[in-house]
């Protein structure tokens, strides 16, 4: 493949300079020729090299823009060898050298830009950054050109070699960057205020920090990135710092303001995430100093409650409850449990009950979950009534955690529910699933327990709060009211979407003994069709067959056989028929086991492979251990 290497000029533009050249030229004649025109000649000569500059300058970068399309169009097109890609994207940012800012903030060519610069190399992108870091500000103030400098700061901490030692070119370049904005409070401010260079500034501190912080906490396509801190080059965290004290100068008043402004606030649990991550102590208890002085003086309770009620301000008192020092996390815990009543109006309230959710996972031992399971676990019926279930759920993932609470936890749930005898907690997952009380669930006053009531709604939390519930070390009680569910109950949950996840975790669980699993197929046996033409009772039965030993899908097989044409007929069935290989196992049976069996040992070894296991031959043992 040609690699894309010069310009090639156009010649109706070499047509243009040429009678430009020449008009010049006669003008020039002209003068000598005529002086008594000299005086008003000369002004017209400057205007007229003056129209000449901007019409090349004009057609120099018209030439550029169409330069730079015809090098997307071959990148976009693949390369043979990551050689050549190298090569064409280190030419093409030479090929651009004195154009890089105008393009940078234009929305087109800045969205080309940042693909080439995530593709490049280090050194490529080092040149790059060193080209335009003079003009940082104000390419960080443009909507375009706020993207390529995130772009081009991740792509620096990523690729940056790993050698301790770089070449004094690379570490002059580097450390260049340390003044690319001018330090100061009244200059910081600015930067942080800026509806784009907000986003650029943010990316600077994370290069400042040696990370590559993710964007949201769902993203699956970038990894984290963690510099050592003897690779973190000379002289940036140092500017971290400086950064945090220009910060902590700001005023009272102005800074309280900061915290929920929606540029500031972001950046500032940014500046916190970045500093404790990168163990810094000094600067860590200095901004939370900072952030925690906003609750001083006469109005110091009702400032931060103000903070904690807040839609964005929230977001940085939990970024604290995350990262924060000990001192800063109990004095908002002391203020959050101060008051009993108004700790449950927080947990209702739409901002602050993220807080408590925080403040929730944020425990790091026994005696501090302790101490907040038991003030909230009081109150647990209160917050479901409210519907904030968002807070029951964390409580229960860090009960898995913290294995002392599950029975109390427990306790507390079945209290609520109102299932206080053992006839009602019979059917605890319908009335967890649907997240009613034992009294709303029934339709009249009549109560007998074969007679409940079908489930209606399969409500997303209560799907949520059952599974992480099977990770609990006690799971008796669900799988005792998975076996007395009724075969509607149990066909609803496994077709409805949020439902079909906890079937899912259910059959899935090492605690659910092989029996019961057993039990529970042969008890939908005849209903395993209707799962099979459902959409998602087709991905259950999936997850019921992969799960499963070879006798239960010879059970789940059979009952499949008899209504083929049925599962013929539906789109999803199809699928079933083809997967569980249904014809073989009416026709041939005996290779078909041995196929399935085949097929389940590949997927255990497959499974301990990933999961980092090794599979070990179990050791034979002694006759004389027993004695």
């Amino acid at each position: 493949m040609a690699l894309l290497t010069k310009k090639v000029p156009d010649p109706w533009s070499m047509v243009y300079h040429w009678f430009i050249e020449a008009i010049s030229t006669v003008i020039n004649i002209i003068l000598i020729i005529w002086p008594g025109v000299i005086g008003i000649g000369y002004r017209k000569i400057a205007i007229f090299r003056y129209w000449r500059k901007m019409g090349l300058e004009e057609d120099s970068h018209r030439s550029m823009m169409s330069y730079l399309r015809q090098a997307d169009e071959t990148f976009r097109n693949g390369f043979e060898t990551e050689e050549m890609k190298q090569i064409f994207l280190k030419n093409t940012f030479e090929g651009i050298s004195g154009s890089e800012i105008s393009f940078c903030m234009q929305k087109s060519f800045s969205f080309v830009l940042e693909q080439m610069i995530k593709e490049s190399e280090f050194e490529t992108v080092l040149n790059f950054y060193f080209t335009i870091k003079n003009d940082w500000l104000q390419i960080a103030n443009n909507q375009a050109g706020c993207h390529v400098l995130q772009a081009a700061a991740e792509c620096l901490v990523r690729s940056l070699p790993k050698s301790k030692t770089l070449s004094t070119d690379v570490a002059d370049k580097l450390s260049s960057f340390n003044d690319i904005i001018d330090i100061s409070a009244e200059s910081l401010c600015s930067v942080m205020e800026g509806i784009h260079s907000t986003h650029a500034l943010r990316s600077h501190v994370q290069m400042l920090g040696g990370f590559v912080l993710l964007r949201t906490k769902a993203s699956s396509k970038t990894k984290e990135v963690k510099l050592p801190k003897e690779n973190v080059p000379k002289g940036y965290l140092k500017t971290l710092q400086t950064i945090c004290r220009c910060l902590c100068e700001i005023n009272k008043q102005k800074f309280v303001t900061y915290l929920s402004n929606p540029h500031v606030g972001p950046f500032i649990s940014c500046l916190f995430e970045v500093v404790s991550k990168r163990d810094l102590p000094k600067t860590l208890r200095r901004l939370c100093k900072k952030i925690m002085s906003c609750s001083e003086g006469d109005t110091a309770k009702t400032t931060l409650l103000l903070l904690i009620k807040d839609k964005l301000a929230s977001h940085v008192l939990e970024t604290v409850l995350e990262f924060g020092t000990e001192d800063a996390k109990k004095e908002i815990c002391d203020l959050l449990f101060e008051d009993n009543k108004r700790f449950f109006d927080l947990c209702a309230h739409p901002a602050a009950n993220f807080v408590i959710q925080r403040l929730i996972t944020s425990a790091k031992n026994d005696v501090e979950f302790n101490k907040i399971f038991e003030f909230i676990s009081c109150g647990l019926e209160d917050i479901l009534a409210g519907q904030n279930y968002g807070i029951v759920q964390k409580l229960c993932e860090q009960c898995v955690q913290f294995t002392d609470s599950q029975k109390t936890f427990w306790d507390k749930l079945l209290e609520a529910f109102h299932c206080e005898d053992a006839n009602q907690r019979t059917f605890v997952v319908l009335f967890l699933a649907s997240l009613k009380t034992c009294d709303a669930y029934y339709k009249s006053d009549t109560q007998e327990e074969k007679l409940i009531p079908p489930i209606e709604k399969v409500e997303y939390h209560g799907s949520i709060l059952l599974q992480t519930l099977l990770k609990f070390k006690n799971v008796g009680l669900i799988v005792k009211s998975m076996c007395e569910t009724s075969i509607e109950n149990i066909i609803t949950l496994s077709c409805d979407s949020s439902g079909s996840h906890f079937i899912d975790a259910f059959y899935a669980s090492d605690k659910v003994k092989p029996k019961k699993k057993k039990e529970f197929v042969e008890k939908i046996g005849k209903e395993l069709v209707s799962l099979a033409c459902d959409k998602y009772g087709s991905r259950v039965l999936e997850n019921i067959w992969d799960n499963s030993d070879i006798v239960i899908k010879r059970i789940i097989a059979g009952n499949l056989a008899q209504n083929s044409p049925r599962l013929s007929a539906n789109d999803y069935g199809k699928f079933i028929l083809k997967k569980f290989d249904i014809k073989n196992f009416t026709t041939r049976l005996q290779e078909w086991e041995q196929f399935q069996k085949k097929k389940s040992n590949k997927r255990k070894l497959f499974a301990g492979i990933a999961s980092g296991t090794k599979h070990q031959k179990k050791k034979k043992i002694n006759s004389f251990s027993n004695h």
